[in-house]
């Protein structure tokens, strides 16, 4: 199983006061989620780790960056609400969007970035 994505990928994404916890738990989640992409696209061959040659296409990458994000910030409570108490959306239901839209062929991985 290759992982998609780095910790520092993930962490890029999030506010600097993450805790050291927290910080050592997202290797097992970039697992996870990287796991859990390559369910969602069972028509596609395994990809490349993100430390690879080549590396992970960067639409998977972005997928299993945001699957992982939303979980760190869920854990830390900082779920943004709109002015009428909803939910923002997700960073989880803009990489399911996505990964949808590969798996239904809306989206493309470039062939050069292809395993």
């Amino acid at each position: 199983m290759a992982d998609y994505t780095t910790p520092e990928n993930v962490l890029d994404e999030l506010p600097d006061d993450v805790s050291a916890a927290i910080q050592a738990k997202i290797p097992g989640w970039i697992t996870g989620a990287s796991a859990q992409v390559d369910a969602g696209l069972p028509g596609y061959p395994a990809f490349q780790a993100i430390t690879d040659t080549p590396a992970t296409p960067s639409l998977i990458e972005e997928i299993t960056r945001l699957l992982v994000v939303d979980r760190v910030i869920r854990k830390l409570g900082l779920i943004r609400r709109s002015g009428e108490e909803e939910a923002v959306e997700t960073y989880r239901a803009q990489a399911d969007r996505m990964l949808r839209q590969l798996a239904d062929g809306e989206r493309v991985i470039p062939l050069d970035q292809m395993p």
